[in-house]
């Protein structure tokens, strides 16, 4: 296979590209959590409990993002030692796919497990706060 520089550089930001959005948004999100709506939320961490006050919305909200905001970091760092590993790899689509999935898949996944066991002990099941 014949490649050239720029076949390289256009991979490697395909594989950056990912967790570098999702900082952005986790930073974001972490730092202004979106807006509690009763009837529609379009964008954050939603589930049954967390959607049912808006205390416990924006505590899950805050929690989730904080974590998901650790997670891609790692998930950069993890990308370049994935480059430099298999460099010789990265140009095959069906493994910049693989990674891009795995990526999109730990930064959802990883920071719902934790969330989820803070908001079922910090609220009942309407939303309201334990004492």
């Amino acid at each position: 296979m014949n490649s050239s520089f720029w076949e390289y550089v256009i991979s490697i930001i395909y594989i950056i590209i990912v967790p570098c959005v999702m900082l952005i948004i986790s930073g974001r999100y972490a730092e202004e959590p979106p807006k509690y709506n009763e009837t529609v939320q379009w964008s954050g961490y939603r589930t049954g409990r967390n959607t049912r006050s808006k205390e416990a919305w924006e505590f899950s909200q805050k929690y989730f993002f904080s974590k998901a905001e650790w997670i891609a970091l790692f998930e950069i760092i993890g990308s370049v030692v994935i480059i430099i590993k298999y460099w010789h790899r990265i140009l095959f689509p069906s493994f910049q796919l693989e990674i891009v999935l795995l990526q999109v898949a730990l930064v959802i996944i990883i920071p719902a497990i934790p969330t989820e066991i803070m908001v079922h002990k910090m609220f009942d099941k309407n939303g309201k706060r334990k004492l």
